[in-house]
């Protein structure tokens, strides 16, 4: 084998070598959730999400939250695409996971009733919002949907006229509330980068 063939035989295993090394680097995704404070639970929202998303291999997960005072602070224009772009392209991330939640409570619903016989009232723990994908190296936005989820808490049912959709029965202590939302949160992050991975393995 000459000394040309043998350049070229190098060369083209130094780039096998090299494609294969950064094909295995972990693309970097930053993770902003924005979360209204509770009264009866601690918001775990962000937490449960970033463990969903550590669960692939070829993903590492940074939050917003914990990039210190070195960096600017997160857009507070939520909606900014350039700013975000902007931003993410600043850290050093792939992509952005952005999670806006707008509502977050129980709710007392009416379930059925029969006109002037009973009535039948149901306790819900509900989650509402938006989330966004954004492709920072492509500069562009992969995906914006609303979501919105609930969860059974407690049902009644009473007689009228005499019915009360504040009766006893559907009162909730406040340990169980913590429960509620954190599953109710945990089903959430569950369904969001189950979304995630599908629209990152289309690209």
């Amino acid at each position: 084998m000459n000394r040309t063939r043998l350049y070229k035989l190098l060369l083209v295993i130094l780039l096998i070598v090299s494609a294969s090394v950064v094909h295995a680097a972990p693309r970097q995704i930053l993770l902003h959730v924005q979360q209204p404070e509770l009264a009866y639970s601690e918001p775990v929202l962000e937490r449960l999400i970033m463990v969903e998303l550590s669960r692939n291999y070829d993903l590492r997960v940074i939050s917003s939250a914990t990039l210190g005072d070195q960096m600017p602070a997160f857009p507070k224009a939520l909606y900014d695409v350039d700013s975000l772009i902007d931003f993410g392209r600043e850290v050093g991330s792939r992509y952005l996971m952005q999670v806006v939640v707008d509502k977050e409570r129980l709710e007392t619903r009416s379930a059925f009733g029969i006109p002037l016989i009973l009535k039948r009232y149901k306790r819900v723990g509900v989650i509402e919002g938006e989330f966004r994908i954004y492709d920072l190296q492509r500069g562009r936005l992969l995906l914006a949907e609303p979501f919105s989820k609930q969860i059974k808490a407690a049902s009644a049912t009473q007689i009228q006229p005499d019915d009360n959709p504040h009766v006893a029965s559907l009162r909730i202590p406040a340990s169980e509330k913590e429960q509620l939302f954190t599953k109710l949160e945990q089903s959430l992050a569950k369904e969001l980068v189950k979304k995630v991975f599908k629209k990152l393995r289309s690209k």
